[in-house]
């Protein structure tokens, strides 16, 4: 949670230094989504928060924080990302090899392990989330307060992936999911993933648009560049802590 605050603390400086405003609107929208994937109506979650002694304005603080950095994720990085033909003809081919296989709908939520010092303690984070989501906590919640994926903004979505789309080791633990259940921490190079398999369907032999291929790429370059961006951001930060 203390590491949590730092970013977004660090998050809304840079959107502020890059002069980049959140609107009141754009909040406010936000905290209905927010009710709405909590299956609540807007005065539900109030309550809710005022029962936990937490303030609205809390959470509006994490909202403001989360699309300010979104508005400067997109700024500052998106025009750098160029995609090949050649990348998309060869996500084009595997979809066809893939004819006939599984297809997931799945969301994800990603913690970063930036250094071995912190294996440990991303990994009790990672279990004390799984267990939360296990006692009904709503997995898109979650990993809008947690995940550090550029998707955490709309619940950690993925979309549909297909078998093999994903690294072995996440593709391996779809596999084995039942829809609408969610997996244990998985360890990656750069982290831990935590999924949530909410459909399956058989792959078709329809290939999706070339633009929706370019936007999948794109996303996930995007992501790299924008956990890359914040971890510089902790290290050049000096944090004063206070309890």
């Amino acid at each position: 949670m203390l590491r949590s605050l730092v970013d977004e603390r660090l998050q809304m400086q840079e959107a502020s230094r890059a002069n980049i405003s959140v609107t009141d609107k754009e909040i406010d929208e936000a905290f209905g989504r927010v009710a709405e994937q909590n299956q609540m109506k807007r005065d539900q979650l109030e309550k809710m928060l005022a029962s936990q002694g937490v303030p609205r304005s809390a959470l509006e603080s994490q909202i403001r924080a989360t699309i300010g950095w979104g508005k400067l994720v997109q700024r500052r990085l998106r025009p750098s990302i160029e995609i090949g033909e050649e990348e998309i003809d060869a996500v084009l081919q595997r979809i066809e090899a893939n004819a006939g296989k599984p297809e997931y709908l799945a969301a994800e939520i990603y913690l970063a392990v930036d250094s071995p010092e912190r294996e440990e303690e991303v990994r009790r984070l990672a279990d004390r989330l799984v267990e939360q989501i296990g006692q009904g906590a709503s997995f898109p919640a979650v990993a809008r307060q947690f995940s550090q994926s550029a998707g955490a903004t709309n619940g950690g979505d993925l979309g549909w992936v297909q078998q093999g789309q994903l690294p072995e080791e996440l593709d391996g633990a779809l596999r084995d999911l039942r829809p609408g259940q969610a997996s244990r921490p998985i360890r990656s190079l750069t982290g831990y993933h935590i999924l949530l398999l909410r459909e399956q369907r058989t792959t078709g032999t329809v290939l999706p648009p070339r633009d929706q291929i370019l936007g999948a790429l794109g996303q996930d370059r995007l992501d790299m560049l924008q956990r890359r961006l914040l971890r510089d951001l902790r290290m050049s930060a000096f944090v004063d802590l206070r309890v």
